[in-house]
């Protein structure tokens, strides 16, 4: 019987995928991927061959075959929106997991040139009912909402709303220092977490383009000094950008017992590490690993001769016009750096106590992996610059895994949270940047970011 039942499984897949997708062009075009991607290696090459990216045919495939190591099948269960260039749709994996895709498709052919896969929690609600609506009148709406918000202490901190480079809206909430009083303003830092990973990425992309780096090569190629031989002999640089080192992360038990305003380097990082047993064997899972991206910043640093800081200021902040982004010390001190304020204990638990500062959590200086302090229109002039090819070429964007036009990242840790989502589609051909910044615990920004996200796919 179970045989009978996987069977028919089988066969009603497309059956569930046209109902779920409407008929249009696009929606033929995402069901005929996902039939592919179900089908297997064979197929999905030929759908690649059919409908080119620009990308390498070898990388699409390397890509797919993680994918369907970790996900098994894509059933579409449901559809969320449905616009000029793009869809979005609920999918169940072969595990039952729901996940949100949105397919994002050339303007003048049938052509998939992006594709964002998060959690079905993040932007998966339909929106809502009614008429398309007027633009402006959606950004009083937000702005209505924030104030609320903000009057409430359920946020402080920044948001930019952006059409292109082209800022439609952008307000400031809250206090960046409580204890002096002085209120977050469009260009205080924030610190943006784990959105640092995207800067690293970009400098791995750079030094690749420029023949420094073999992502098939192993640590040990570069770091031979690394203090884990088997992450040295048997971890690729390939797998340290995708997790998939099994390298576990710097959060635990000596991290919290340590003395943070001591933690000021990349090497700092790892005796909270380096030492630790890999989780899996190198290839074989994905795992998320703050651990391996301080490995990624080290080597960044070793091939160009600088450090992992200064190399981002110059080759990723000031290339981009990112003039209000550091990796300042955590002082606490400076006017234009938001001091976070969380209700986590020192001991790294929930404690039922009024909100206070972070200083105590955090590293005094952020990392490869994360902590950045950046202002929320410097994240959009990052987006547009790795869009308009100022950072690292198409290819190697399509290689790194990055989403200039359709990116969906944040960052979060205790007192701390950001997101960055562009690509934000209304019912008409405007697409929207979003920019949450936020000085307070997760999910302040995240949260936020998704209802600003509902609100402007409304826009006429």
């Amino acid at each position: 019987m179970k045989y009978l039942v996987f069977l028919l499984a089988v066969l009603l897949q497309p059956l569930w995928a046209s109902e779920v997708l409407p008929p249009s062009p696009h929606g033929q075009l995402a069901r005929r991927y996902l039939d592919a991607f179900n089908s297997g290696e064979d197929a999905i090459r030929t759908f690649w061959q059919k409908a080119p990216t620009g990308a390498p045919i070898d990388e699409r495939i390397a890509r797919y075959r993680h994918m369907k190591a970790d996900l098994g099948s894509l059933t579409p269960v449901r559809l969320v929106a449905d616009a000029p260039g793009s869809l979005q749709f609920i999918a169940k994996t072969a595990s039952g997991e729901e996940l949100s895709l949105t397919v994002v498709f050339a303007p003048d052919k049938p052509q998939i040139v992006g594709m964002r896969i998060e959690h079905a929690g993040m932007g998966s609600r339909p929106p809502a009912a009614g008429p398309p609506e007027d633009e402006t009148k959606l950004l009083r709406e937000v702005q209505s909402a924030i104030e609320e918000k903000a009057k409430a202490g359920k946020f402080s901190g920044t948001v930019l709303i952006a059409h292109g480079s082209d800022v439609l809206w952008q307000g400031a909430f809250g206090l960046a220092n409580r204890e002096a009083r002085i209120p977050n303003e469009a260009d205080t830092r924030f610190d943006v977490g784990s959105i640092t990973k995207a800067f690293t990425k970009v400098a791995i992309g750079q030094l690749l383009e420029q023949g420094k780096l073999d992502l098939n090569a192993k640590v040990g190629a570069y770091l031979p000094d690394y203090p884990n031989q088997v992450v040295r002999e048997q971890v690729t640089i390939g797998q340290l950008l995708e997790m998939r080192s099994g390298i576990g992360d710097f959060f635990g038990d000596k991290f919290l017992q340590a003395h943070k305003e001591n933690i000021q380097t990349l090497r700092d990082y790892l005796p909270f590490f380096a030492a630790e047993p890999l989780q899996f064997p190198p290839g074989t899972q994905q795992k998320y690993s703050n651990g391996g991206y301080i490995v990624l910043g080290l080597i960044v640093e070793k091939v160009s001769g600088q450090s992992y800081y200064d190399y981002v200021q110059r080759n990723v902040f000031e290339r981009s016009g990112m003039k209000d982004s550091a990796f300042d010390l955590r002082s606490g001190r400076s006017p234009k750096q938001a001091i976070g304020y969380t209700t986590t204990s020192e001991a790294g638990g929930e404690a039922a106590v009024a909100l206070h500062s972070n200083l105590a959590l955090l590293p005094a200086r952020g990392s490869s992996a994360g902590s950045a302090q950046s202002a929320a229109a410097d994240l959009l002039r990052f987006a547009e610059a790795l869009g308009a090819g100022k950072l690292i070429s198409a290819a190697t964007i399509e290689k790194l895994d990055l989403h200039p036009d359709g990116m969906g990242i944040a960052g979060g840790a205790p007192g701390l949270n950001a997101a960055l989502d562009t690509g934000v589609r209304g019912t008409g051909p405007t697409s929207y940047s979003i920019v949450v910044l936020s000085n307070l615990d997760p999910p302040s920004a995240e949260g936020l970011s998704e209802e600003i996200r509902d609100t402007m796919q409304r826009a006429k």
